[in-house]
Parts: structure tokens; sequence; C-alpha cells
């Protein structure tokens, strides 16, 4: 009988975990991971292919949907949500004034880290066709305003009165040598 593996991670952890279905890879759902699991309260992304954007992370939330399949196995990624109702409808119907979305990083293809600190795959690139009160994160470096590092070795001249060469003071110069360019 066909068997289908599924690599999943669990929030922040850095080893994935295997799992062995013992159902086809066309077959398998979503119904049939959790209940292999037993995890309740999770989100479960999964990693997917996408006309428009290519590899992406999907959040699957039908019990009865199809697992993707990539070269055999299925790779996930669960996240620990607030409540064991997924709310990816509420994330662009009604935001809040003082809602600010996470802060969150893009994943490449074969990036192993939970999508806890990804961008959300559904959200990227159809934000206007959705809402217009949601925003996208490219970056949080690129949004602090604090002053770069300073390196070792190096002297930090930022809080040091400035001084200013007076046109006599040439230390670079013998006393002849000033005496010579600047005549009494």
């Amino acid at each position: 009988m066909e068997e289908t593996k599924i690599i999943y991670h669990i929030d922040d952890e850095d080893t994935p975990y295997l799992i062995k279905l013992p159902i086809p890879s066309d077959r398998v759902t979503l119904g049939d991971f959790k209940n292999a699991l037993n995890r309740p309260n999770y989100k479960f992304f999964f990693k997917s292919m996408d006309d428009d954007f290519g590899v992406v992370k999907e959040e699957i939330i039908d019990d009865d949907a199809k697992l993707p399949c990539f070269n055999g196995r299925v790779v996930s990624w669960l996240v620990a949500a607030e409540s064991s109702v997924s709310d990816t409808q509420s994330q662009c119907t009604e935001s809040q004034a003082g809602d600010v979305p996470p802060a969150e990083r893009v994943g490449g293809i074969g990036d192993s880290r939970p999508p806890s600190i990804h961008a959300n795959p559904v959200m990227r690139g159809q934000t206007s066709d959705l809402c217009d009160t949601c925003t996208e994160t490219d970056s949080v470096l690129s949004s602090r305003r604090e002053s770069p590092p300073v390196r070792p070795g190096y002297r930090d001249n930022r809080n040091l009165p400035q001084v200013r060469p007076q046109p006599n003071n040439r230390p670079h110069l013998t006393q002849q040598q000033q005496r010579k360019c600047h005549p009494p």
C-alpha cells in the first residue's frame, strides 16, 4: 500500500518532524493529517504552488481538502492559534484603526522556518483586491530609526565638540613654514 510522508514544523522549533500516513499522496486530506497528529488549536500551513507567485505557504482549513504534494511528500507548518477556529476571514474584513499587522519575514523556497515569522502567503500581492486597510511589511529592520552600531576600535565623534582649525593653526607645518605662509 502507498504511503504519504508528511514533514511538519511546529512553531519555532528548529527540527522538523516526519509522519507517514498509509494513504496515497493524491488522496491524503487535512482531516487525515489532523487525526494522525491529534493537535488541536493549531493552524496548518502547507508548501504549495501558486500560478502567480510560485512556491508559497498556504493555510488550509477545510478538513476535506487534499494536501499539496511535492516529490512524494507533504511539507507543513503548524502554528499555535489563539483559538481553535481559524481567523483567516477576519484578517481583512474588519480592521480597527489601532490594529497593526505583525511584522513578518517572507520565507523562500526551502526555508524551514514556521509561518509565524513569514508573511501570510494568501495576502501577499492581493491586498488591493481584498481590502484597502491591509498593509504589507517587507522588512522590520528598514523601519527602525536607531543609529548604526559603533565598531570596536572606532572612535565615535558624534558627541564631541567640533573644533574648527584656525588659519594660523597648521600643526603639520613647522613654525618656520607657518611664518612663511602667514607673515606677521
